[in-house]
């Protein structure tokens, strides 16, 4: 997957118990090093997750990053 634009592709891992949730696009902050989560972020099933970690995997483009995550609280901090 190839992207000329400063974007993160998020992808959501979730329990069983939980439903899946879309792949988005947000943005990525170079300077900070860190995606800006859109104000629709979809929260859902956040509550009945324990995950306390996320990671960025950089992928062949240096602007475009995949979030591979289960929505830890570090989504929330970390949102507009």
């Amino acid at each position: 997957m190839f992207c000329n634009t400063r974007r993160c592709f998020l992808i959501t891992i979730l329990p069983a118990f939980c439903q899946p949730i879309e792949m988005q696009f947000i943005l990525w902050d170079p300077s900070s090093s860190q995606c800006l989560w859109p104000s629709s972020f979809n929260y859902n099933c956040k509550r009945q997750l324990e995950c306390n970690r996320w990671n960025i995997f950089p992928p062949k483009s240096e602007t475009l990053f995949y979030v591979r995550s289960c929505f830890p609280r570090d989504f929330v901090r970390a949102s507009p």
